[in-house]
């Protein structure tokens, strides 16, 4: 066998240096794709560079140290790095914590007014690890603790809460030094520039692959056949099985089959992040016996019993390694932080071949710092793979894990599944003059039907939408297409779909805060997610929510989202507890967003569509969405 040490690709961090130093001109990738070379670890606090770019995170310890960095190198920041822990220590010692300072560097013009587009300073913190984002691109402070958050949940996921404990214990302990080696740059790079790109990074959401309902099931079955006839089961340390591709899921199947049967949830139900078990069986991810702190809550288990958050560093981890990509088969220690912060899991990792031979994960050569599923070139033959990764708790089952995944595998290609999920995924690079692709999504002018609002661009006022399940922690977002197909275009629409989505969530703690540290268990019980009335009654779906539908004021013009990133729409982030309906236009698009009891959807429409006009597609496209989840989302 080979490939046991591919913890995220040995050899991710340890040359990323070589590429930016050659050049201070990053290589032509495409723009919305992460490359190593992109981190420009050569630039210090002090280089004009540096200081240009809108969106930096950084992660430090409260001593000072400098853990990573979005841009620059480590030991170059240690000045501003050790000064932004100052601060946050001085803060802490008055009793209060710093979440977000405005206007940092900023001076006023003649006319006293702000500058356009300063930068922001937002904190979050965990024990003895500072998260940092500093912005221009004019995001919400929630928003970007989210990110954090999210951040923080990969840390762990690459050495567990062992890293806390271990700086509470000493301050002088080199995490750095951890953290070198194991492709650190790949991980966390990637992660922080999907959450521009990604929706699910800030929706708390993974994107499931659109396939007919009968296709996902006998994937389900495969993967549940490997884990518990091959692998054991729960009984042995068995934990889950996925089956993913370059920018969705396939599948995911639970060892344990009582996993996830709680789906179905109440107006009630308030999904959110939940500790690792105490005093439940560890084995069985989300069991009603295994819950620990999150059943003591009574909220309802996600799909499979998998966390949103596990999902989405678990795909990213995988995605990212170049040694997982390179060797036929990997097995690495890895850590689903809502499940067991404290401890590791074990993950084999495969990437299987079609009935031509091909392996969706192998590549001429790879890449400094890991070839991730952002850091492809236009010669790599990654597109169209499917990968197979086994998680069990047992540091021994390498064996049983190649086992079933020969099983899987033959099952797959029996079916003829594999190749069908395969080209399905499969698709030309796009050119560096078009924006982001999304090979396998729902195209709008191919999959959804003219009643629904679909067509092409001079057919229909329908550009784009996101349909969001917060209860099975999925959602659904179409590819991109025109006029939607620059860069600049669906980054603008990206940012005002996560502005209008926070600022439509207020209400939720846990979107709101990210105060409390998720990984550590507490005597808490949750608040109850306020009604908001029928999603999904017969007839006209969203006809309840019309009735009170809301304009934000200071709409069209050029100002308010008409920026590139989206910015802030005046009065778009009143706090309304209970609004259910967002309605603004800009000059590029009018933007709907409802939230209903179970699901959300934001749609986007051509700036000259009318209000009853856009209220009328948005009804009938989430009318065909509601009817199409069997084969959108991965509820089988």
């Amino acid at each position: 066998m080979t490939g046991r040490d591919g913890s995220a690709g040995a050899d991710g961090a340890s040359t990323s240096n070589d590429g930016a130093s050659a050049s201070s001109s990053p290589p032509r990738k495409h723009p919305w794709r992460w490359h190593p070379s992109r981190a420009r670890h050569h630039e210090s606090d002090s280089h004009p560079t540096w200081l240009r770019r809108r969106r930096h995170m950084f992660i430090v310890s409260d001593a000072g140290k400098p853990l990573w960095s979005r841009y620059g190198g480590e030991d170059s920041l240690a000045g501003f790095t050790a000064a932004l822990s100052a601060i946050v220590a001085f803060v802490g010692d008055d009793g209060d914590a710093l979440r977000s300072v405005g206007w940092l560097g900023s001076t006023a013009d003649a006319s006293g007014a702000r500058p356009r587009r300063p930068h922001e300073l937002t904190v979050l913190r965990r024990g003895p690890i500072v998260l940092a984002a500093m912005t221009s691109t004019g995001e919400s402070p929630a928003a970007l603790r989210r990110q954090l958050h999210l951040l923080h949940a990969q840390l762990i996921a690459l050495l567990t809460r062992a890293v806390e404990r271990a700086l509470t214990r000493s301050s002088k302990f080199d995490a750095r030094g951890r953290l070198l080696g194991g492709g650190t740059d790949a991980l966390l790079g990637t992660l922080a520039h999907r959450m521009t790109w990604d929706p699910g990074c800030w929706m708390r959401a993974w994107a499931p692959l659109p396939l007919p309902p009968q296709w996902r099931e006998k994937c389900v079955r495969a993967l549940r056949d490997g884990l518990v006839r091959v692998m054991g089961g729960a009984g042995a340390g068995a934990l889950v099985g996925v089956l993913l591709t370059d920018r969705h899921v396939a599948a995911i199947a639970n060892a344990d089959p009582r996993a996830g049967r709680s789906a179905t949830v109440t107006a009630s139900s308030t999904p959110s992040s939940y500790s690792s078990p105490a005093g439940g069986d560890r084995r069985a991810i989300g069991t009603a016996g295994g819950g620990g702190a999150r059943a003591s809550r009574g909220r309802a288990s996600y799909y499979a019993g998998m966390d949103p958050d596990d999902v989405i560093t678990l795909c990213n981890t995988v995605r990212s390694g170049a040694s997982f990509r390179s060797n036929e088969e990997s097995f690495a220690p890895v850590c689903l932080p809502n499940y067991d912060a404290d401890g590791f899991a074990f993950a084999y990792v495969a990437y299987l071949r079609t009935s031509d031979g091909e392996v969706g994960g192998s590549s001429p050569e790879d890449e400094p710092g890991g070839r991730g599923i952002d850091s492809r070139d236009e010669s790599s033959n990654e597109e169209g793979g499917v990968c197979l990764v086994l998680v069990s708790t047992s540091r021994d089952s390498f064996p049983a894990a190649a086992e079933a995944r020969a099983r899987v595998e033959e099952t797959l290609r029996r079916e003829g599944l594999l190749d069908r999920i395969a080209a399905r995924v499969r698709s030309r690079s796009p050119s560096f003059d078009v924006g982001d692709s999304i090979p396998g999504s729902i195209a709008i002018p191919r999959d959804v039907p003219a009643a629904a609002g679909g067509g092409g661009v001079a057919g229909t006022p329908l550009l784009h939408f996101v349909y969001l399940r917060p209860p099975l922690g999925q959602y659904v977002a179409p590819d991109w297409s025109p006029p939607l197909h620059g860069r600049r275009e669906q980054k603008r629409l990206l940012r005002t779909y996560q502005r209008v989505f926070h600022s439509m969530n207020r209400w939720w703690p846990s979107r709101r805060e990210w105060d409390d540290d998720p990984f550590v268990s507490k005597n808490t019980s949750g608040e109850s997610r306020g009604k908001s009335g029928d999603a999904a009654e017969a007839g006209s779906p969203l006809a309840a929510f019309f009735g009170g539908l809301r304009i934000s004021s200071g709409g069209g013009g050029g100002g308010g989202a008409g920026g590139e990133d989206g910015g802030s729409v005046a009065g778009a982030d009143d706090d309304v507890r209970d609004r259910r309906v967002h309605y603004e236009v800009c000059d590029d698009h009018v933007l709907l967003g409802c939230v209903g009891s179970d699901f959300e959807l934001y749609v986007a429409l051509d700036p000259l569509t009318r209000r009853s006009a856009a209220v009328a597609v948005c009804n009938r496209l989430c009318a065909w969405l509601r009817a199409e989840e069997a084969g959108l989302f991965a509820v089988c």
